[in-house]
C-alpha cells in the first residue's frame, strides 16, 4: 500500500471517531479544511463556516470552494468593533496576550460563536505534518524532518489546546482529525520527499485527497488565519490609532 492510500484510510478513521450528526467545519477553502469537510459529509450533516472582515481573502476563497463542493456555507462578516471587543475574551480563553496566537484564534472564536452545531471540525496540523509552510522547503531534508516533528509536538502540546479552549468558551467541542494519534504517528514516518516535491507542497496529502474523490481547491499563496481573515489588519489599525504597537495595544485592553 502506498503512503497516500494508508494516509487516507487513517484520516477517514479519524473523522469517523467524531460524533455523528450535525457538524460545523471551520473552513478556509483550502486543501486541509476541504478534505476534512469532504470526509465528514460521509458520516454526518456538514455546514461550512468562515469568519473574516468584509472582502477578505478567506471569505472569497471559501465561498467559491463551498459552491464547488455543494455544501452549505455560512460566511461570518466581522466588524472592527466586534474584533476589538472579542480580543479580551480570547486572551482569557487561551491564557496569553501575545498578539500572534490571539489574532490566530479570533476567526475560530467567531465560528464557535455563530455555529449552530455543537461539534466543530478543523484542519489544524496538516501544514505541520505535511510540509505546508515555505520554511520547510528551504531546509535540508533531515533538518526539515526534525523541524516538522518539533512543530507537530508543539502544536499538540499547546496550540491545539488553545483552539479547544476557544471553542469551549461557547460550549462547543473541537475535533482535529489530522492530530489523531494514528494519523500523526504514520505521517511523521512519511519521507519528506513524499511531502515536498519540486512541483508542490503537501504532495502526499494532495494524492490522498484525489484518491478520496475531492476536486482539489485551487492552490493559493499560504496565508495564516489572522491574515487571510483580515483580523490582524484590524488589530494593527486599532493599535496605530492609539499610538501603540499591536502587542502593547492587546495588553492595554485587557
Amino acid at each position: 500500500m502506498e503512503y497516500h492510500e494508508e494516509l487516507l484510510q487513517l484520516l477517514t478513521a479519524a473523522v469517523e471517531k467524531c460524533p455523528k450528526g450535525e457538524m460545523a467545519v471551520a473552513f478556509s477553502g483550502g486543501l486541509d479544511s476541504s478534505l476534512v469537510a469532504h470526509l465528514a459529509r460521509k458520516t454526518g450533516v456538514v455546514r461550512l463556516y468562515t469568519a473574516g472582515i468584509e472582502g477578505s481573502d478567506d471569505l472569497k476563497h471559501a465561498e467559491a470552494a463551498a459552491e464547488e463542493m455543494h455544501l452549505p456555507f455560512r460566511p461570518i462578516i466581522i466588524s472592527e468593533r466586534e474584533i476589538i471587543e472579542a480580543v479580551p475574551e480570547v486572551v482569557r480563553a487561551i491564557g496569553t496576550a501575545d498578539p500572534v496566537p490571539v489574532s490566530f484564534e479570533l476567526p475560530l472564536y467567531f465560528v464557535a460563536e455563530h455555529a449552530e452545531e455543537e461539534v466543530i471540525l478543523v484542519g489544524q496540523g496538516a501544514d505541520e505534518l505535511f510540509g505546508g509552510y515555505a520554511r520547510y522547503s528551504k531546509m535540508a531534508e533531515k533538518d526539515a524532518e526534525r523541524r516538522i516533528r518539533a512543530d507537530v509536538e508543539s502544536l499538540i502540546a499547546s496550540g491545539i489546546n488553545r483552539d479547544r479552549n476557544v471553542a469551549a468558551f461557547f460550549g462547543k467541542e473541537l475535533f482535529c482529525p489530522f492530530l489523531d494519534k494514528d494519523v500523526v504517528e504514520f505521517s511523521l514516518k512519511i519521507p519528506i520527499t513524499e511531502k515536498i516535491t519540486e512541483r508542490e507542497k503537501k504532495a502526499v496529502l494532495r494524492k490522498a485527497a484525489r484518491l478520496a474523490g475531492l476536486n482539489l481547491p485551487a492552490e493559493r499563496p499560504k496565508k495564516a488565519a489572522q491574515y487571510g481573515s483580515g483580523v490582524m489588519k484590524v488589530m494593527k489599525k486599532a493599535a496605530k490609532r492609539e499610538g501603540m504597537g499591536v502587542r502593547e495595544w492587546v495588553r492595554s485592553i485587557n
